[in-house]
């Protein structure tokens, strides 16, 4: 072989050695590419490895690195590299903010804070790192920097729903209904049929006690698909205070047909049919409430049962009702109201008499109780002369 052919293959060898080599010091794009297509971010971190040197500061690579590993769950490989970039980088927002997503992710919420408040100090408007903690805040029962840093992050963009949605209910769970619904309305404005929105402002005006928004709110809620317990709870009282007695009761049979009434909406229903002048459905429900009562209302319960039972002569039955209230809370009009009974309806003047002595002897006081007092000792006076 001529020395000319030699040389020519030669170099040849060399620049394909070359090249290899080259290509083996830099990743291949298309083969990255290929494995982020396919989400297959494990694979690609342990190909960005294989070019990985300790000694060298090279970004692109460290970028890639910590992406893929936090991408594929692997955490503690991807803080290394988000770590190292930072040596480099320093306070650059993008790898603090990766840092602090990471710890957040990790349950390390002090280290995750911290990186959050070193993203703030390059970035006062930063709103995710807001957000993010006011979670931490949360979950650490530090209810004023809750409210610290959602309202910040609300101030800087009243559109995002998230934190609005975060703030109501923060504001509704300590019973700051006008804020609550303040900041409710603003967003509303940009988003009037976000269904999680809308039900944490009918709970603000139920709150606020302007029953008929809440109505409107509900009625609204219902024609957007949602007939969920938890908003027919809501637009039952609603109802039953806006003076729309058929509807609550309408609303709270949904429930009823679903078994999935309790004490509170029993009442409501009862309530609503007394008002409606059905008595004996009020009896009825009443009775439900009863045997489903857990609360100090029961003899109250007891006692609304008997005034009904008195305006349909069951007079006997109404005189237990209200000795059964008594053995839960007694209440001077409880005796005001059993003595009445015993003196007029069932005629039973000594009996009467003792009633009418437990009223005064409890001596209640107000204007209220004033024209009572007057009637009981006039009429004290009058049966303890004939008798």
């Amino acid at each position: 072989m001529k020395t000319y052919n030699i040389w020519i293959i030669l170099v040849v060898i060399f620049l394909q050695i070359r090249a290899g080599y080259a290509q083996d010091k830099e990743p291949n794009q298309e083969t990255l590419i290929s494995f982020y297509q396919s989400q297959q971010y494990g694979k690609a971190a342990e190909y960005l490895e294989g070019f990985y040197q300790e000694d060298k500061d090279d970004i692109k690579l460290l970028q890639g690195l910590a992406y893929c590993n936090r991408m594929a769950g692997n955490y503690a490989l991807a803080e290394k590299y988000y770590l190292e970039l930072l040596t480099i980088r320093n306070d650059d927002i993008g790898v603090l903010s990766s840092l602090a997503a990471i710890n957040y992710q990790r349950g390390l919420l002090e280290q995750a804070a911290d990186y959050y408040i070193r993203v703030l100090a390059q970035d006062s408007n930063h709103i995710a790192s807001y957000k993010t903690l006011a979670s931490i805040a949360q979950q650490k029962g530090d209810s004023e920097k809750v409210y610290q840093y959602l309202t910040k992050a609300n101030t800087l963009n009243p559109k995002d729903v998230d934190v609005v949605y975060d703030l109501g209910n923060f504001l509704l769970a300590l019973e700051r209904y006008q804020e609550a619904d303040a900041i409710l309305s603003k967003t509303l404005l940009f988003d009037p049929e976000n269904v999680l929105l809308l039900k944490e402002k009918a709970q603000a005006t139920f709150g606020l006690h302007q029953y008929g928004n809440t109505v409107t709110i509900g009625e609204e809620l219902l024609n957007l698909g949602d007939d969920s317990a938890e908003l027919l709870n809501l637009l039952g009282p609603a109802y039953y205070y806006n003076n729309q007695f058929k509807k609550c009761v309408e609303v709270f049979q949904v429930l009823e047909d679903k078994g999935d009434l309790k004490e509170a909406q029993l009442y409501y229903m009862a309530m609503s049919y007394k008002k409606l002048d059905k008595r004996q459905e009020a009896i009825s429900y009443f009775d439900k409430t009863l045997e489903a009562a857990i609360s100090p209302n029961v003899a109250n319960y007891y006692f609304e049962k008997a005034s009904l039972c008195e305006k349909i002569n069951r007079n006997i039955s109404a005189a237990n009702a209200y000795m059964k209230s008594l053995q839960f809370q007694v209440l001077p009009i409880t005796y005001y109201s059993l003595a009445i009974l015993y003196d007029h309806k069932l005629k039973r003047p000594k009996t009467a008499i003792q009633y009418y002595r437990y009223y005064l002897k409890i001596k209640p006081t107000g204007k209220d109780a004033e024209p009572y007092v007057k009637y009981v000792e006039q009429r004290l006076s009058e049966l303890t002369k004939s008798d």
